[in-house]
Formats: structure tokens, C-alpha cells, sequence
């Protein structure tokens, strides 16, 4: 006989099993909504508090299935991210489980200029389209100084944790810092037996060009001080757009663009700063006379200084010279750089212009190699002499640091 109550029991736990099973598949199904949203997200790199605006969410609510299921961007942060890199992680060290690696290290900073290293990772015998692919293991904020302990510490702790075996590691990619030298040299050589250590032909291209820059101390002082006299001055860049377009009506060679900021993450910007300064240094001296009088006793120091170096002539005429030779030299250099940035490098390629990078920088640098710089330009004697010393100490730095 059946107890009393036995039935009704049963058929509330049959209601209770339907409505945890109902809960469970609702809450999969939101979870996958959300993780193939933010995949989504992080594969069109769209930054996700854009998840935060009324019409994006207007959007996803109204015409996207499941959207309500969607968060705010802080929900995802806190909930979903975290999970949902980590499995990403996984299956992409899965992929490289028991493969030949290159490991790249890269010191940069963040947008507060605190120092962070990223580290990749690629599979020497996975290639698509005959190029390595590279995947983040980790990105590292550096804490006290940048040397090569500190490097050395991140760098082992992010393959312990990430289970590559350190005899799988066939190539180590680094720039050619020399405390970048010194990690591989004393910490990384010992414990990576199969390993070599190669150095970035971009980054190398890029020391070349500071290098070569590090004689021009007061082209380099010129060019700060015209970042400086435009930074968050809006009036005087509108004051200026409609000087340099009234100037350029009667000479073309005249860059009507504002001048550009020297970025220290960003190659060649410092360059391509000095090549657009050169054609406008005749025009910059009445525009800066102006200004002075538009601005009054609220000048700021930049700006009185470099009205002070336009009515130095002699400061002109180097200034001018200086920046022609600059010009014309760091062709080879900002040029190989790009390359050398570019996904398909040769090897022959890379040698032949690394061949013809020493060979232009050795060649001599006197009167009359260098007579076109000087060109229409009125230099003293011993202003001339000095000129020369500068191109030559140049030249010699680069083949140094290349050699």
C-alpha cells in the first residue's frame, strides 16, 4: 500500500527537478549570450564600455536574441571576463602543447607611463601563410626599475604558470637593450638549453636613429619647444591654420598641416617632426612675432623662446643646415625601419640593406660631400666647421652601435 502523501511529494519533486533544470538552461544560455558578445567585442577590438552607451543598448535589447541578457560593462569586467580569458588561455596553450616556440619579450609603457612588459609566444612549426603566429601569454606591469632581474623574474614566472616546458623554447626575440642582453646572457641562457637569442631588426633600426640624432641637441630643443608652444593652446592652432594657409597660397612647398607631436613609443615620429619643421622655418618667424604681440604678458615661456631663436640668424642658418642633413640622411634608416616593422622580412633582404646601411654611414663627411646642405644658407667659418663635426660624429655613432 501506497503511504499517504507519497504521490504529492513526488510530483513536487519532479516540479522542483523542472524548474533547477529551466534555471540551469537559462542561466547557459545567458552565460554563452554574454561570453560570444564580449569574444565578439574583443575580436572588432570595440572597447567594452561602449556595451555602456543608451543606443548600443537600445540595440541589443530591442533587435539582439537573448540581449537583455547582456550587462553593463562593469558586470562584465567583474563576472565574465575574467572567465572568459582564462579559457581562451587554455585553449591556446592547448594549441602550442608539446610545439617548437619562439618566446617575445617586449618592454613598452601604458598610457600612464607606468613601464609593463608583454610576453608572446608563437609555434615555430604552426605557420599560417607562411607567417609565425603570435599569442599573448601575458602582459606584466613592472614594478621599481626596468633591468634585467625584474624582466628575467616575469618572464619565468609567466612560463611556469603557463606549463611550457623550457626545453621547448628554441628562440628568444627580444630588442637589443643591453639589460635585455644581460636577462638572456645570465638568467634565461641556463635554464633555456635548446634556446638562442635573436634581437629585433626593427627595434635595432630604431637605436640607429637615436643614435644618429644624439649631436643635435638644439634641433632637438627646437622641435620640443614647438610641441610645447601648440599643446592645449586651441586659439593659437586656429590662429595658426589661418596663417599657414594664407602662407602656403604663396608657396606651395609649405606644410599647411599643424606640426606633429614627437611620440616616445611611436618610430620615426621625432623625424618626421624635423622634416616637417624644415620647409616652414621662414614662416614660422613672423607667425611667432605676432603671436607674441596677440598673447602679450601671458606668453608662455616656449613661445618667447622661440621668437628669441628666430632673431638669432646664426641659430637659423644652422638650424636650417642641420635639419636638411637630417633629412636627407634618415631616408635609409626610417625606411629600413618599416621594413623591418612589416610581417614578411627576408633574411637575404635584411642583410643586403643592413650591408648598405654600414657602407652609407662610413663614407666621409666634409666640405665637399656635404656641400648641399649648405646650399643658399650664409654660415661663418667656424659655424660651418662645427656643422661638419656633428654629421661626421653622427655617422660615427651609428656604425658604432651597429657594429
Amino acid at each position: 500500500d501506497d503511504k499517504p502523501g507519497t504521490s504529492t511529494g513526488l510530483t513536487q519533486t519532479t516540479m522542483h527537478s523542472k524548474r533547477f533544470k529551466t534555471a540551469t538552461d537559462s542561466a547557459e544560455t545567458r552565460y554563452h549570450t554574454v561570453s560570444e558578445f564580449v569574444k565578439m567585442l574583443a575580436a572588432a577590438d570595440i572597447p567594452i564600455h561602449k556595451v555602456d552607451n543608451p543606443l548600443v543598448r537600445g540595440y541589443i535589447h530591442s533587435e539582439v536574441k537573448n540581449g537583455g541578457a547582456i550587462p553593463k560593462s562593469t558586470q562584465i569586467r567583474k563576472m565574465y571576463l575574467p572567465d572568459i580569458y582564462d579559457k581562451e588561455r587554455a585553449v591556446i596553450l592547448e594549441k602550442l602543447k608539446g610545439h617548437n616556440l619562439t618566446l617575445q619579450a617586449d618592454e613598452t609603457s601604458d598610457s600612464q607611463d607606468r613601464p609593463i612588459l608583454n610576453i608572446l609566444v608563437a609555434s615555430l612549426d604552426l605557420l599560417k601563410n607562411g607567417s609565425l603566429v603570435y599569442y599573448l601569454l601575458d602582459t606584466v606591469f613592472l614594478q621599481g626599475r626596468v633591468d634585467h632581474s625584474n624582466v628575467a623574474r616575469a618572464i619565468l614566472q609567466c612560463i611556469s604558470t603557463s606549463g611550457i616546458s623550457f626545453e621547448n623554447i628554441r628562440v628568444f626575440n627580444s630588442d637589443a637593450a643591453a639589460y635585455m642582453q644581460k636577462c638572456y646572457r645570465e638568467v634565461l641562457a641556463p635554464l633555456f638549453p635548446n634556446c638562442v637569442h635573436i634581437t629585433c631588426l626593427a627595434h635595432l633600426l630604431n637605436l640607429l636613429g637615436e643614435e644618429f640624432r644624439k649631436p643635435y641637441q638644439d634641433v632637438n630643443t627646437f622641435v620640443r619647444l614647438m610641441s610645447a608652444v601648440f599643446f592645449r593652446a586651441g586659439a593659437r592652432k586656429s590662429r595658426y591654420k589661418a596663417y599657414i594657409v594664407d602662407c602656403k597660397e604663396r608657396d606651395e612647398t609649405i606644410n599647411a598641416a599643424l606640426p606633429p607631436n614627437p611620440v616616445q613609443t611611436r618610430w620615426n615620429s621625432w623625424y618626421d617632426c624635423v622634416k616637417h619643421h624644415l620647409p616652414n622655418l621662414p614662416v614660422y618667424s613672423e607667425f611667432f612675432k605676432q603671436e607674441v604681440i596677440v598673447m602679450g604678458t601671458r606668453s608662455p615661456a616656449s613661445l618667447t623662446e622661440l621668437q628669441k631663436l628666430f632673431r638669432d640668424e646664426k641659430y637659423v642658418a644652422g638650424l636650417t643646415v642641420a635639419m636638411r642633413f637630417i633629412v636627407d640622411q634618415s631616408k635609409l634608416i626610417i625606411n629600413s625601419n618599416l621594413y623591418f616593422q612589416s610581417a614578411t622580412p627576408h633574411m637575404l633582404e635584411a642583410f643586403d640593406r643592413l650591408e648598405e646601411i654600414q657602407i652609407n654611414y662610413s663614407m666621409p663627411c666634409d666640405n665637399e660631400t656635404c656641400q648641399k646642405y649648405f646650399d643658399g644658407v650664409h654660415t661663418t667659418t667656424q659655424q660651418r666647421g662645427e656643422l661638419l663635426e656633428k654629421f661626421a660624429k653622427s655617422f660615427t655613432l651609428l656604425t658604432d652601435k651597429l657594429t
